[in-house]
């Protein structure tokens, strides 16, 4: 007698099995679901509702230090903290946390929520991923930059002392439950410096969300133009990553300002912020564009002074350029080894990926965009 075969429909997840000659071919298709939802009230009201007999939180250990409301609101036994910071997104404590879970008896029908901003996000994506082959996951983002960034596109990953984010997956939250309230208790400068993957999406495909940035009054996290751009950041970064979202194709647009920002931020000790890396890098990518008469003048004044008005740094020199090129160089071999695939605007809503830019050309842009910087400032 023949074993029951489980043949899935044409477009159901699953093994789609077919043959030719002798030669088996094996589809493998797997969907997943996420809903994005914007809560009004707190953080600690909306932690509750999202509380059940399977769910476990990972909550930011600096959330919880700034905001003592937040630990009452959790249930009791249901959570750990973990420690905020790039140093400690690790595999290391991944690891620690994962034997954690395993003595609180979280189970694999359990739902990990993970409460923070992005190294909280990326890091419990991760664990969420690896626990029991991959448990059901949710996010509350409550930095700005988790929000629009690290929170959105399934990216999960840790560091490791070669590179940024070089341990890791991808992973989509079932989840993603928006609360600006919860921006309340965020310092400025992370407000300020998330800003610069906003600026990223809307000159990578959206000239009408660059507009509204430069018409933003206030980095309030009360104004509720604030939340739209939050929210259209995080449907156009959907909509850009679309077909390419397990990055099958390594020319991808949302690594605009990426190639200076992830060299910066390593030889710096993270020291900047990613969004302000970020920031430097739309910068610099956009003067090299310029430089090839490609990108406008009035487009490539625009981008600066919006960067400028949004409180980002246009300039840090704080580094050795040689040892930062030859970050921007091992790129490459993260890009596929052949290609930096370096993204360039063509103007406000619209870029373009070249092969490579060679290295007096980033130095060239680093001068100008630092003179520059200085311009301004000195005007203020």
């Amino acid at each position: 007698m023949q074993p029951p075969v489980n043949t899935p429909a044409a477009s159901d997840e699953g093994l789609h099995v077919s043959t030719a000659g002798n030669t088996l071919h094996v589809d493998v298709v797997r969907k997943d679901h996420t809903e994005l939802t914007a809560h009004p009230g707190s953080l600690e009201t909306l932690v509750p509702l999202l509380a059940g007999p399977d769910t476990f939180f990972l909550v930011d250990e600096g959330l919880l230090d700034s905001r003592p409301d937040l630990q009452q609101a959790l249930p009791r036994g249901r959570y750990l903290s973990m420690p905020s910071g790039e140093e400690n997104k690790t595999l290391t404590r991944a690891e620690e946390t994962i034997d954690a879970l395993h003595r609180r008896r979280v189970h694999r029908r359990s739902t990990l929520i993970g409460i923070g901003g992005g190294v909280l996000t990326d890091t419990a994506g991760l664990i969420a991923n690896l626990y029991f082959r991959g448990v059901r996951l949710a996010y509350v983002p409550t930095t700005l930059l988790a929000m629009i960034d690290s929170s959105v596109g399934g990216k999960v990953a840790v560091n490791h002392p070669r590179q940024k984010n070089l341990i890791g997956s991808f992973y989509h939250p079932a989840a993603i439950h928006l609360c600006m309230e919860s921006l309340r208790t965020l310092p400025e400068r992370e407000i300020s410096s998330a800003v610069g993957e906003a600026m990223k999406v809307a000159i990578v495909g959206s000239p009408e969300l660059f507009t509204e940035l430069e018409q933003l009054p206030s980095l309030s996290w009360k104004d509720p133009q604030l939340e739209n751009i939050v929210l259209q950041c995080m449907e156009l970064k959907l909509r850009l990553l679309g077909a390419n979202c397990f990055e099958r194709s390594l020319e991808r647009s949302l690594n605009f300002g990426h190639s200076i920002a992830h060299p910066l931020e390593d030889i710096t000790n993270f020291r900047l912020r990613h969004g302000e890396a970020v920031g430097i890098g739309i910068a610099v990518a956009s003067h090299i564009s310029w430089q090839r008469k490609i990108l406008s003048t009035t487009d490539l004044r625009r981008i600066i002074a919006l960067a400028v008005r949004l409180g980002l740094p246009l300039a840090d020199r704080d580094f050795d350029v040689h040892v930062l090129l030859h970050h921007v160089d091992r790129l490459v071999m993260q890009r596929g080894g052949r290609s930096l695939h370096y993204v360039i605007p063509e103007s406000i809503g619209r870029v373009r990926i070249i092969d490579a830019v060679s290295r007096t050309e980033i130095r060239t842009a680093l001068d100008a965009v630092a003179q520059i910087s200085k311009e301004y400032h000195d005007a203020c």
